[in-house]
């Protein structure tokens, strides 16, 4: 207190230009928050508990994938089974837009605002949704319920809660957050409330869907995000199904999963989200199952310049973990 109130007496004997200069400098000397999270320098990183936390304890070992061939520009490997003990990273906490991944964050929301899942839910065409109109850029594929009747269809929050996981159908999710808070900004805000409030410092979002290239976070916040929302166990749940069948009014709608080795049987996959936007490129965090030992990991694989490539990194990091049974 006693450095704010000597600050207010030099306030008195200056200009107003020399004042707001000394303003800004104390806001970045004295105001601005802790650093980032990073790499120490025995080239090691915090448990997946602590990060995020202010006091950085538990560190372990973990091995650098900056020189191995990895198409992602952001990698992160967690071993569950241990507490959550980082083994490997790449550039984890670079900043990147989240793309669909945001969708892990918009669906706890919805789970958390109590919607009864057998609650009817009507979904619409996105482009027929005038307040989500901007969020939609003219080059990004938008994945959505297949509807074609143009007044919509009604399904049960259950399966929009499935096909959003699952085919990560942006109509669909944009019904639930309309559902829980009928204005954008209200829900979003409801959003970012919850990333404050689990200590995630890099994660800003601007709209439930991901569509919204200024939705960002990082490799680290991204795992500690997924572990936090897959401890619910119909998240999880839908999130390992290789397709779904939601049923409408009069139409069936059958969606296979936009993880490709969950939709091929991979019995490796526990549980699962993809995202993909031009800004960032394609992502993916999943939870992994070792079948031979019965240890779980977390793989988080932010901007691979291909789906082709995504895949790729995802194989070469499974058969290192393979590798090292």
């Amino acid at each position: 207190m006693k450095f704010y109130s000597n600050l207010l007496k030099i306030k008195g004997q200056l200009p107003a230009s020399q004042w707001g200069l000394i303003v800004l400098l104390v806001l970045f000397f004295v105001a601005r928050p802790l650093p980032n999270v990073g790499v120490n320098r025995q080239g090691t990183l915090p448990r997946l508990a602590v990060i995020g936390q202010r006091q950085q304890v538990n560190w372990s070992v973990v091995t650098d994938l900056s020189a191995r061939p990895l198409n992602s520009r952001s990698v992160l490997l967690v071993d569950l089974s241990s507490g959550g003990t980082i083994m490997a990273a790449k550039n984890a906490r670079q900043v990147l837009s989240l793309a669909s991944l945001t969708k892990l964050m918009s669906l706890k929301v919805v789970r958390d605002s109590g919607l009864a899942l057998n609650a009817p839910l009507r979904v619409s065409q996105v482009a027929q949704i005038k307040d989500w109109r901007s969020y939609l850029g003219l080059d990004d594929a938008v994945s959505q319920l297949p509807i074609t009747d143009k007044t919509g269809d009604t399904i049960s929050v259950a399966q929009a809660i499935a096909a959003s996981e699952v085919a990560s159908a942006n109509n669909v999710v944009l019904a639930l957050s309309q559902a829980v808070k009928p204005q954008l900004g209200d829900f979003v805000y409801l959003m970012n409330e919850a990333a404050i409030n689990w200590g995630l410092t890099q994660t800003i979002f601007t709209d439930p869907t991901g569509l919204s290239p200024s939705n960002h976070g990082t490799a680290l916040e991204v795992a500690r995000l997924a572990n936090w929302v897959w401890q619910d166990s119909f998240l999880r749940l839908c999130s390992s199904w290789p397709q779904v069948t939601v049923r409408g009014r009069q139409t069936d709608y059958v969606l296979k999963n936009t993880n490709k080795l969950l939709a091929q049987g991979d019995r490796r996959i526990m549980a699962s989200k993809t995202g993909h936007l031009k800004e960032v490129g394609y992502s993916v965090v999943m939870e992994v199952k070792d079948i031979k030992h019965g240890q779980l990991y977390l793989l988080v694989l932010l901007g691979a310049t291909s789906d082709e490539q995504r895949w790729q990194d995802v194989n070469y990091l499974l058969s290192w973990l393979e590798s090292r049974s």
